[in-house]
């Protein structure tokens, strides 16, 4: 009786990986989105997490607390958007600015005396997180958590052009929506 030798010929070898290198062609768009959507999805609930912070520390320390556009000396008015960067404080004379040049973790100037809470980082390259006119570089909550002036939405895109993937709706309540893909463009 002749040995019988087990394995598998080249031909057989050579189409498997065709069949292989074509299954993983088509597969790879998919994984791809999927991996923008858990990235875009993560941003938006950290920045959203943050908002719903501000407003528990407003109610508990029965104090205005605001986030604000940063950089790394404090709230700046004509930054391009939330993409780089916040601040969180305790506003105590309720002028909607913190400085913190010496880096202490609390607003400079003898009338500001607001707490440093939190500081979040910039955004990585691409993203953008902008708010309309009403929320476009503050978000204030009162000591009753309610937010202060008209509703606004805060939108997360992956550049300017790209229609919004998701947007934060805060209501005068101080309640936060979230929204996916909504049919606006980002601001």
């Amino acid at each position: 009786m002749k040995p019988r030798h087990a394995g598998f010929t080249l031909p057989e070898l050579l189409i498997t990986l065709a069949v292989a290198g074509i299954v993983a062609t088509l597969a790879a768009p998919p994984i791809a989105n999927l991996m923008r959507e858990a990235q875009l999805t993560t941003t938006i609930n950290s920045f959203a997490g943050a908002l719903r912070a501000a407003r528990s520390e407003a109610v508990t320390r029965r104090q205005w607390v605001r986030l604000c556009t940063a950089n790394a000396s404090g709230c700046v008015t004509d930054a391009a958007g939330w993409e780089a960067g916040w601040l969180m404080f305790v506003d105590v004379n309720r002028d909607g600015d913190c400085q913190d040049a010496d880096g202490d973790l609390a607003c400079d100037g003898a009338d500001d005396g607001g707490e440093i809470i939190r500081r979040g980082a910039a955004l990585p390259a691409g993203y953008l997180l902008r708010g309309n006119s009403q929320l476009d570089d503050t978000v204030t909550f009162r000591d009753d958590g309610t937010s202060r002036g008209t509703p606004g939405s805060i939108f997360l895109c992956l550049n300017a052009t790209d229609p919004a993937s998701r947007r934060l709706v805060l209501a005068n309540s101080g309640r936060l929506r979230l929204e996916e893909d909504p049919a606006q463009t980002c601001p």
